[in-house]
């Protein structure tokens, strides 16, 4: 274009040229086009082709000029980048173009500022009026301009330190990368900015993809849970920084509406948030505050005071996007001793994480009455998002006969909501739904007070069951130092499972076996996945002898499955160290049988005991007696006994540490072997018990192999099946006193 002529369309017989001269613009138009080109190549490009020696300027300039390139180049570069104050968008032009979108941000942030001034080798850049709260994106985007103007201007100064003997009086801007000491020259009001780029790189691709939908699933309940749980460490938190008692502290959770839209949101009086951890910790994607310089600098000595927070990870507050990309946090930090009353702050997302966040302090309408923390979000409308508020079949029911109004419902169904989500919180947790309320969710610690209906309801299960009232006294295990730490009741189905909660939160891990809570630990990143407590062996032994009459009422509700799940349970207490006395676990001539029950019998003299439940029947191969318990077409013969061993495997498994299997029941010496305690054995002790013998008798009474060493026998016939027989593996034993 330097060289290049154009033609008015009026005028076609006259060539305009940009450079008028015709003896410049043949010698240097070339050179002239080609550095104006370089304006938009890297730097790195820029030295390398005109970083050579300056040359001669041609005639008709004085012999003692020369044409630096690179100088020239920079220059330009600098200049143009550099001005950006009202000069190059004044008000007239402005309100005369009317620009929108993108283009009117930029014309209004150039239009706050006065000329940039030099100090120290900066541009200094300030405004003549303050960026108004709805002026904010353009305060931002001359936050980055600024930016942009130091990176060029230090990049400048790096070539020509190396290239020239000479620099620019400018090598970069102040304050271009403090949101904070910028606001100082150019000015805001009503709002405070905060720098909130997370330091990750693809933030938003990263946050999608770990915080939000990718690791939770689409589930309304993370988001609030993650809320619930960040709620509860606060209060934890001033609990001991306060020392208040252990179950001091309140939560809400709200639903409601506004112009807007509908909104959930979670209120708490923990130790609140200040301006320095609202656009730091927070924001830090994989950061947990708890464990940050800063909560150190803010709060010493919270560990030592028994603080342990929920929190692990840093990435549970961006799940609160799933729901909506419109969030605002309002927060007050409590008071240190000899300071004043701490400034709160608001911080709020428009458009989630695809723009910065603004920070303001908060309006007449919104000023906390204590501290603490407030978080709400303005729900999206997305047809694939369960509903928050879905109604089970009660509230349904009572909403349409008129017994409840739907705010009224929607707040009872939010209320066993956070139940569900946090069934063993410590905190006071209360539910309003749309103005009704607010309505006690959870109230804390009530996991150990309430009926084991009530938190079995709390916990999803759906068939509670007959579970005798006793029991209610005798269910929490607790911890050498009295600490409650599980509370597992009698199950009413065969799927029973205890729920592994951490901080009070449930997860989606459970332990086979018992219907029930037990806290843990160690939660994966969407708190899905946890692993229990260690428990002490003595702890779970008590509670198995309290429940021991229970149990074995409730094992004759399992119908078919009773053999099954009686010898299971049986295994579990000879596991413990414990004798099931109780627990029906052996079958006799079709009956299912405790030991006590089996020692009110009358015993034939030669009894066969039968070691395993897999049995040959017929021409079908291998079938398992506990599955073909309650069928009439199993006949057993009256000297049988079934007594399978079974390994329970469950409390070393899932409650006591490994270290702890030094503690396991002793071994019996049969014989001159060892033999572990197992249904078997226990059945051993009480047909000896039964004939005023030990066991050691008993054995000794019994048939034994060619070498006279004990033996069982295969393949005897112990009953039929439909009509064949049914042959297994047993263990005949014989009276003592017939024998001698």
């Amino acid at each position: 274009m330097a060289t290049q002529g154009f033609y008015v369309e009026s005028d076609r017989t006259r060539r305009h040229h940009l450079i008028f001269d015709e003896e410049i613009r043949e010698k240097l138009g070339p050179l002239i086009g080609r550095i104006a080109h370089s304006h938009h190549w890297d730097m790195r490009r820029v030295e390398a082709e005109w970083s050579r020696e300056p040359f001669a300027a041609p005639p008709p300039f004085p012999s003692n000029w020369s044409i630096d390139r690179l100088k020239v180049a920079v220059l330009l570069r600098s200049a143009d980048a550099a001005q950006i104050d009202s000069r190059r968008a004044p008000s007239l032009a402005l309100a005369i173009r009317q620009p929108l979108g993108e283009s009117l941000k930029h014309w209004n942030f150039q239009n706050h500022l006065n000329r940039p001034s030099l100090q120290n080798g900066r541009l200094v850049y300030q405004s003549y009026r303050p960026f108004a709260r709805d002026e904010a994106e353009s305060w931002w985007l001359c936050f980055d301009v600024l930016g942009m103007i130091h990176g060029e201007l230090s990049r400048i100064d790096d070539v020509l330190r190396r290239r020239r003997p000479y620099r620019l009086a400018a090598s970069g801007v102040l304050d271009h990368d403090s949101a904070e000491s910028l606001q100082s020259r150019i000015t805001v009001e009503g709002w405070i900015p905060i720098d909130a780029r997370i330091s990750v790189g693809q933030v938003t691709s990263v946050v999608e993809r770990l915080g939000g939908e990718r690791l939770y699933g689409k589930d309304p309940n993370a988001p609030l849970r993650e809320l619930i749980a960040n709620a509860a460490d606060a209060i934890r938190a001033r609990r001991a920084i306060e020392e208040r008692e252990s179950i001091w502290g309140r939560i809400d959770v709200r639903v409601g509406k506004d112009e807007t839209g509908d909104w959930l949101e979670v209120e708490d009086n923990g130790i609140g948030m200040s301006a320095a951890v609202l656009r730091g910790p927070l924001l830090e994607f994989g950061t947990s505050y708890w464990t940050s310089p800063l909560a150190r600098e803010e709060h010493p000595g919270l560990y030592s005071r028994g603080f342990t927070s929920t929190g692990e990870f840093g990435i549970g507050f961006f799940s609160i996007f799933m729901l909506g990309t419109r969030v605002r946090v309002l927060s007050q930090p409590i008071s240190k001793p000899g300071a004043g009353v701490p400034q709160p702050h608001v911080l709020e997302f428009e458009n989630g994480l695809a723009s910065r966040p603004l920070m303001r302090l908060p309006d007449e309408s919104e000023w906390p009455r204590e501290p603490g923390t407030r978080v709400r979000v303005w729900l999206r409308t997305d047809p694939n998002l369960p509903k928050l508020l879905a109604p089970d079949i009660p509230e349904f029911v009572a909403r349409m006969v008129g017994r409840l109004t739907p705010e009224q419902s929607d707040t009872r169904i939010l209320a066993k909501k956070v139940a569900r989500v946090a069934p063993c919180l410590d905190v006071d947790t209360f539910a309003t739904a749309y103005g009704s309320g607010p309505v006690l969710s959870v109230a804390a610690e009530d996991w150990l007070r309430i009926s084991f209906g009530d938190l079995s309801a709390r916990l999803g299960e759906r068939e509670v069951g007959s579970v005798p009232g006793s029991l209610s006294r005798c269910e929490a295990i607790f911890t050498s130092s009295g600490h409650p730490i599980a509370r597992l009741g009698i199950p009413a189905t065969t799927e029973a499972a205890t729920i592994i909660t951490v901080g009070g939160l449930a997860t989606l891990s459970g332990i086979p076996g018992f219907p029930g809570v037990i806290r843990g630990g160690s939660p994966d990143l969407a708190r899905h996945k946890a692993e229990p407590m260690p428990l002490d062996i003595a702890e779970v032994s008590a509670w198995l002898r309290k429940v021991e009459g229970g149990l074995a009422t409730q094992v004759a509700n399992f119908e078919r499955q009773a053999f099954a799940k009686g010898s299971w349970y049986a295994s579990l207490y000879l596991e413990a160290g414990l004798r099931p006395n109780k627990i029906p676990c052996f079958l006799h001539a079709g009956d299912l049988v405790s030991a006590e029950q089996l020692l009110a019998l009358e015993i034939p003299e030669k009894v066969s005991i039968v070691l395993s439940d897999r049995c040959q029947w017929g021409s079908e191969g291998d079938v398992q007696i506990t599955s073909l318990y309650g069928n009439r077409r199993l006949l057993l013969l009256d000297n049988v006994i079934i007594a399978p061993v079974v390994r329970a495997d469950w409390i070393h498994h899932y409650l006591v540490p490994v270290w702890g299997l030094e503690i396991l029941p002793d071994f019996v010496m049969l014989d001159g072997e060892r033999f572990p305690w197992c249904l078997p054995l226990l059945c051993l002790e009480t047909i000896a018990l039964k004939l005023g013998c030990n066991i050691e008798e008993l054995v000794r009474s019994s048939i034994r192999d060619d070498d006279g060493a004990l033996s069982p026998e295969f393949h005897v016939k112990i009953g039929t099946y439909a009509g064949e027989d049914l042959v297994g593996t047993v263990l005949r034993l014989e009276d003592p006193k017939i024998s001698a």
